[in-house]
This record gives C-alpha cells, structure tokens and sequence, in this order.
C-alpha cells in the first residue's frame, strides 16, 4: 500500500512538473540591444507593443523598460512574453522628462528607433511593416536609433 502511494505521489509529481514546463514552450525571453544613444545623458525607454492601437496611439504597451544610458548603449530584457507578434519602440528621452519631444515642425527632437524600420527612408511606418513575430525560446533583437 506504501508502495502504491509513494508511485502515486511520484507520478503526480512528474505530471506536474511536465504541466508546468509545458505553459512554459509558449513564452520566450528577449533582449533588446539599443545603440547610438545621443549622449549618455537620460534613459533609454523601450516600448514592446503587440497590437495596432498601441503602435498607432503611442499609447499603452505590453511591456516597458527604462534604463540609464552607459557608452551611448542600453540592454532590456523582457521575460515570459508570449509567441504572437510585436513591436519595439524606443527613443532617447535625454531630458528625462518621460516624453519624444518634437519640434514646430512635428519631426522629433530625440534620437528613437522603430523595429524593422529604417526611419531615414520611412519616416509613416504601420504596424504591419514594423512587427516581428516571436516564436522561439528566446530572442534577441539589435536597434539603432536615428
């Protein structure tokens, strides 16, 4: 009867393990690394977006990182994200005043990258164009911004 219990609880416990490493084959970690700050003056924010509100809005995200720029450079991690589609969008705030600034004339006054654009040839970029899908274990992914 010990026996029985004691293979018992060891098969829960195997099918639990199993459970929980199985919710894990859907998530993925990804780093981003942002280059050609500005200056080392401010932070860096990364936005991840995953839908076309948020892309077209620049409001809310997914998820954000906030870093303090060292050698013009950042590096943000973004752990247990979902397999789907998304969008990294990053700028130089290097007044640290949590905004993009823009001038007059509407172009932005600090330096900021948007995945798979390169802005000197688009500047209107969609959603479409700028996503990227993630769908391995983990992901890293290199901007500079312009």
């Amino acid at each position: 009867m010990k026996f029985n219990i004691s293979v018992l609880l060891l098969g829960l416990c195997v099918f639990n393990q199993q459970a929980v490493f199985a919710g894990d084959k859907n998530t993925t970690e990804l780093t981003v690394h942002i280059n050609s700050a500005s200056s080392d003056k401010g932070v860096v924010r990364v936005f991840l977006l995953n839908t076309k509100e948020q892309f077209d809005q620049l409001e809310g995200h997914y998820k954000t990182c906030t870093k303090a720029v060292k050698s013009r450079r950042v590096s943000c991690r973004f752990e247990n994200i979902p397999y789907a589609d998304y969008v990294i969008f990053g700028f130089h705030d290097e007044n640290s005043d949590t905004q993009l600034n823009f001038s007059l004339l509407g172009s932005p006054l600090e330096k900021m990258g948007i995945s798979n654009i390169d802005l000197a040839d688009n500047d209107d970029p969609t959603f479409a164009q700028s996503k990227f899908k993630l769908g391995s274990v983990s992901a890293q992914i290199f901007m500079n911004l312009q």
